[in-house]
C-alpha cells in the first residue's frame, strides 16, 4: 500500500513533532526521500519475489542494484542470505563487504577515519 503525499507529510510531521516535541515542517526533500525509500523497498520486494532463492547471479544482480540505490541495508540482508547459501562464491563476499563498508561509512555521515600514525621506535643513544 502506497501512502498519498498528505498522509506522508502528516506522518513526517507527527514522527519529528513525537520525537522532538517541536512543531517543524518537513522539508521537500524529506518527503522526497521518504517516498523515494519507500518506493525502493516496494520494488524490492517485487523483485525479489520473482526470484528463485537459488539463483545467485539474480540475486546478485539485485543487491547490485539496492546498491546503486544507496539501499544499503536492504542490499546487506539480501548479500547476508547469498553468503549463507554460497559461501564459496568469491563475488558474493566481495560485494557484501564492500556493501557493509559503504554502509558504516554513511552511517558516519561520510566521514573517512583517519589514519593510525605509526609510532616510532625510541631512540637509542651510544
Amino acid at each position: 500500500m502506497k501512502f498519498s503525499r498528505m498522509r506522508m507529510f502528516v506522518s513526517l510531521f507527527l514522527a519529528t513533532w513525537l520525537a522532538y516535541g517541536i512543531s517543524a515542517t518537513p522539508q521537500r526533500a524529506d518527503l522526497a526521500a521518504a517516498e523515494d525509500s519507500q518506493g525502493i523497498e516496494d520494488q524490492y520486494r517485487e523483485r525479489r519475489a520473482q526470484i528463485k532463492d537459488d539463483d545467485v547471479n539474480a540475486r546478485l544482480d539485485l543487491a547490485r542494484w539496492l546498491f546503486n540505490q544507496k539501499a544499503y541495508r536492504l542490499a546487506l540482508v539480501e548479500l547476508d542470505d547469498l553468503v549463507e547459501r554460497f559461501p564459496e562464491d568469491r563475488r558474493v563476499k566481495t560485494l557484501r563487504d564492500m556493501t557493509a563498508q559503504r554502509a558504516k561509512l554513511e552511517e558516519s555521515g561520510g566521514a573517512v577515519p583517519a589514519a593510525p600514525t605509526p609510532e616510532r621506535p625510541a631512540a637509542t643513544g651510544p
